[in-house]
C-alpha cells in the first residue's frame, strides 16, 4: 500500500522545528510520500535530493473556494519549489451547481502545469458533502482529464475513516481512478481496516500512532 505522511492539516503556529524532524523522520521510516505546506517544502528541499518519494503540496486548501488565477498562480509557485506532487481541491460549488465544464477545463489546465514540471496532479474533493452517486461522477470527471489519482476529503471537516474506505473503495471499482484514503486514524482497529482495504493509499497524520499500531 502507498502509504503517506501528511503535516499540512498542522496549525501553522505549531513548533516548526518539530514538524520538520517529523517530515524527515517520516521520509527515514520509508512513507512513499510526505504531504506538507509550501513554506515547509521549500526548507525540506533544500536538504532532500534524488529521493524517490511523491512530495505533495495543496492548492486552494482546505475548501477549493479560491479565484481560478490564485489557485494557478498557487500550482505553479509550488511547482517551482520542487513539489512533485500537487494536490488540488475541486470546488464544491462548482460541483453542486454542476459546472463540469468548467470542473473538467480547470483540472486539464492544472494538469498540464504538472506535465510541464513532470510532477502528478491529485484531486481533492469533500466526500461527505455528496451523494455516493455524485462522488462517483465526479471520479469520472477526474478519470477523463486522465488523471489517475482522487483523495477523498481534505481531513479539514467531519470525517470517519470507514466512510472515506467506503467511498474510497466504491470510486475504485467503478473507476480506474486510484484513492488514497485519509480519514483520520485514532485506533489499531480503524488502522488495520484501512490497510486491509483493496484501496491504492492511505495517509497518516501521526508517526507515534503509526508506531503504536504495528500489527
Amino acid at each position: 500500500m502507498h502509504l503517506e505522511f501528511c503535516n499540512y492539516n498542522k496549525p501553522y503556529f505549531d513548533d516548526l522545528d518539530k514538524q520538520r524532524r517529523e517530515i524527515f523522520d517520516a521520509i527515514q521510516s520509508g512513507f512513499s510520500g510526505v504531504c506538507l505546506p509550501l513554506y515547509l517544502l521549500r526548507d525540506i528541499r533544500e536538504y532532500i535530493s534524488g529521493v524517490d518519494m511523491s512530495f505533495a503540496c495543496p492548492v486552494d486548501f482546505p475548501n477549493g473556494t479560491g479565484d481560478k488565477r490564485l489557485r494557478e498562480h498557487e500550482t505553479l509557485s509550488c511547482l517551482k519549489s520542487q513539489a512533485n506532487t500537487i494536490d488540488l481541491v475541486l470546488n464544491p460549488f462548482l460541483i453542486k451547481e454542476r459546472k463540469y465544464d468548467r470542473i473538467v477545463k480547470e483540472i486539464s489546465t492544472h494538469k498540464r502545469m504538472c506535465n510541464d514540471y513532470g510532477a502528478t496532479l491529485r484531486i481533492i474533493i469533500h466526500y461527505n458533502l455528496y451523494l455516493m452517486r455524485e462522488a462517483i461522477a465526479i471520479a469520472r470527471l477526474v478519470e477523463d482529464t486522465g488523471c489517475r489519482y482522487i483523495i477523498p476529503s481534505s481531513g479539514y471537516h467531519n470525517d470517519d475513516i470507514y466512510d472515506n474506505l467506503m467511498i474510497a473503495n466504491a470510486i475504485e471499482q467503478k473507476t480506474r481512478v486510484k484513492v488514497i484514503s485519509n480519514g483520520y486514524i485514532w485506533l489499531k482497529k480503524q488502522y488495520v481496516a484501512a490497510i486491509s482495504s483493496k484501496i491504492f493509499g492511505l495517509r497518516l497524520y501521526s508517526l507515534n500512532l503509526l508506531s503504536s499500531f504495528s500489527v
